[in-house]
């Protein structure tokens, strides 16, 4: 379940159904349609998935409350081994094609991306009960703004036709007057996601187990306000005199029986 608003047989992502292991997953405040998409953060680590299915026009009239997309995801259970796994991901600026989709060169801004996660599962009770636990760390810096001011030179489709010694200006002259305008660009934007799961399953018997989960994520992302009301660069619209940046935060918590 990667984050993001997807989208079935045409329908808004709000017309979707999630469920975990058949229990409702979906985001109850409906403003997008999944959890975590307001901080484009995907509330369950990916690795604590056995298996992933979707639903588009299904006959069977148990499935319902959806136009859109059933999508169910089965989470792993341990076993009578112990096992377990480490995984880190890592991206930044560098391993970026410094070339557009049009073949022109383009400056890219510096960011950052850096995963951590972990699975472990095992026996409690040999043939009883068992547990499976995951998590995952992700941090990522990205830029407020792909555009740059015209400094030196440089060129290219997201180099503004302001120079940065115009905005430098306007910088001091606002600040001269007591207001400080922030950054015209290399002003950075976080995103943290935290997220933990642990699965607990108990045979009872050779036809009956019970099962108990946990979820537990956090996550927030900076984001830019609309500037709609903004003061603009009569050269280029494309940036602002100032910057301003609002946090949005994601916080769940979940019992399964």
């Amino acid at each position: 379940m990667q984050y993001g608003n997807p989208s079935f047989a045409g329908r808004s992502n709000l017309a979707n159904n999630f469920t975990i292991d058949g229990a409702l997953f979906n985001n109850a405040f409906g403003l997008q349609g999944t959890i975590g998409s307001q901080t484009n953060s995907q509330p369950i680590n990916m690795d604590a998935f056995e298996e992933i299915s979707v639903n588009i026009a299904p006959y069977d009239v148990r499935q319902n409350g959806f136009t859109g997309a059933a999508i169910n995801a089965v989470t792993r259970s341990g076993t009578n081994e112990i096992q377990g796994s480490l995984n880190y991901y890592f991206r930044n600026q560098d391993l970026v094609n410094k070339y557009n989709s049009a073949g022109l060169k383009a400056p890219v801004n510096n960011f950052n991306l850096k995963g951590y996660g972990f699975t472990v599962g095992g026996p409690i009770i040999k043939n009883k009960l068992f547990f499976f636990a995951s998590g995952e760390i992700e941090r990522r810096v990205d830029p407020g703004t792909n555009f740059i001011a015209s400094r030196g030179g440089n060129t290219g489709p997201n180099v503004s036709t302001v120079s940065a010694e115009k905005l430098d200006d306007l910088a001091i002259y606002l600040k001269s007057i007591g207001y400080n305008p922030g950054s015209y660009q290399d002003y950075p934007l976080d995103t943290r996601s935290d997220k933990f799961s642990i699965k607990l399953d108990y045979n009872i018997d050779s036809k009956n187990t019970l099962s108990a989960k946990y979820f537990y994520f956090r996550s927030y992302r900076d984001i830019l306000p609309s500037n709609s009301g903004a003061p603009k660069i009569i050269d280029n619209p494309q940036i602002s005199v100032y910057h301003s940046v609002q946090r949005v935060t994601v916080s769940t918590i979940i019992w399964i029986m």
